[in-house]
């Protein structure tokens, strides 16, 4: 230690008297403490009125130094004592500075927004993306960016030679491997002809430009003849032509689009038929069986209100089980698991789902009149709300048989508590004497003792 040695080497005694405690004037050293390293300066002025803190672990060395420096002088105790706090006071100020936030320049701070943006994540869409640092690229520098996407679409995915490129291409509905092809028509080295496209022109009025596309070539040479020529009755013949082969076209797109706008009516009506034949169906399942003797039958306490609650439970976790990978549906599976109740979430499922398809299949075929195979839908599903009233009927009378007996169980271990204590609870509680008598259990106890099961 360079600070102590430096201490117990100076014979001067009395320039350690002249110190005051609020200003102190230290040599510039370094105390090396544990593994961190704090320099004094020239002028350093530190409170000595604070109060001693604790020693940290990094103190415990100069601690042990010290002591071993007042057993030597003890006359000196104090003006030691007085650099240890000292010390202590700059060790805790480097300690406190390591702590803080680092502070980030502008261009640590960009850089970090824009490496936040690059992992982000489409909530809406359920995919990653990076929009966000696109945008700010962009924004920043449009050179950079156009750069960066070049070097991002030529990067090779395997050794085929398949790059990043060829992939956004296939997802724009282009063919990758007719790159040169793609390049050269655009270039206007390759006619659209080759490829079925038409290019209108000029002289054709833009009203009739679709017939004008629909036009075999020859027919197409035909009236690019009578169009620009100067004769006013052929121009007007060609263009009644187009315009009747107008016609034709915007009927026909008319009666597409109205078949398409029925199809989607028809699709949204058969929709909420389904959405509300299954709803009916569940509730008239649910809600109707309290009405049956399996449910009414079932009591595990002889208090109708806790009964009546106990079913609840159990009915609704019988009804999570047709959604087996849900939250619910995996409490569910929990909770019948515990009580040792056998049940096969996949049964149930696959009941609930042919339950749906059927009445899917039965509204469709209503939609379309037909009568029979909407009768035999229906009937298929009837059959299924028997299969699954059966298993629904099993799970629960087994559950509320173990319910029950878990019940009696714990009543009877109760009851003999009970019996043991005379029939009553004690009034005197745990601290109370009993004059030599076996202390009974307090009612705080026999609760705790309940609870605990």
């Amino acid at each position: 230690m360079r600070v102590v040695s430096i201490l117990s080497e100076n014979p001067q005694k009395e320039s350690m008297d002249n110190i005051e405690t609020s200003d102190v004037v230290v040599p510039e050293t370094t105390a090396t403490i544990g593994q961190e390293t704090a320099t004094s300066e020239p002028a350093v002025n530190e409170n000595l009125s604070a109060i001693e803190s604790e020693p940290a672990p990094e103190d415990v060395e100069l601690d042990a130094e010290i002591d071993k420096q007042v057993a030597e002088k003890p006359e000196d105790v104090d003006d030691l004592k007085h650099f240890r706090q000292l010390l202590r006071n700059k060790e805790k100020q480097v300690r406190e500075l390591s702590k803080k936030t680092p502070e980030y320049s502008d261009t640590d701070r960009e850089a970090i927004d824009l490496y936040n943006g690059l992992f982000a994540f489409d909530t809406a869409q359920g995919v990653p993306t990076s929009k966000d640092f696109a945008q700010k690229l962009v924004a920043k520098d449009k050179d950079l960016a156009l750069n960066a996407s070049w070097d991002i679409a030529t990067q090779q995915l395997d050794e085929s030679g398949l790059t990043v490129g060829h992939l956004l291409l296939q997802k724009m509905g282009l063919d990758p491997y007719r790159l040169e092809e793609l390049r050269e028509f655009s270039q206007g080295k390759i006619k659209g002809d080759a490829y079925g496209m038409v290019e209108v022109p000029e002289f054709v009025p833009q009203e009739v430009a679709g017939a004008y596309k629909l036009l075999s070539q020859p027919m197409r040479d035909n009236v690019d003849f009578m169009l620009e020529s100067g004769d006013p009755v052929q121009k007007q013949s060609a263009l009644e032509t187009l315009q009747d082969k107008q016609s034709t076209l915007e009927f026909k797109e008319l009666k597409q689009r109205q078949e398409h706008e029925s199809v989607q009516r028809t699709q949204m009506e058969i929709t909420q038929a389904v959405d509300s034949h299954v709803t009916q169906t569940f509730t008239d399942f649910t809600n109707g069986f309290k009405d049956t003797p399996t449910y009414k039958t079932a009591t595990i306490s002889g208090n109708p209100q806790f009964d009546s609650g106990v079913k609840g439970v159990v009915s609704l976790a019988i009804l999570g089980l047709s959604e087996p990978d849900s939250v619910m549906g995996k409490q569910s599976q929990q909770f019948f698991q515990e009580l040792g109740v056998n049940v096969n979430p996949t049964e149930v499922s696959t009941l609930v789902n042919s339950v749906i398809q059927d009445i899917e299949a039965a509204e469709k075929a209503g939609k379309g009149n037909f009568t029979t195979a909407k009768t035999e839908a229906l009937k298929r599903k009837e059959q299924s709300m028997m299969r699954a009233t059966g298993v629904r009927n099993r799970i629960f009378a087994e559950t509320m048989t173990k319910l029950a007996a878990t019940m009696k169980a714990v009543s009877e271990g109760n009851g003999q508590k009970l019996d043991a204590n005379g029939g009553m609870p004690s009034l005197a509680g745990n601290g109370a004497s009993t004059n030599g008598a076996q202390a009974k259990v307090s009612t705080l106890d026999l609760i705790k003792t309940m609870t605990a099961k």
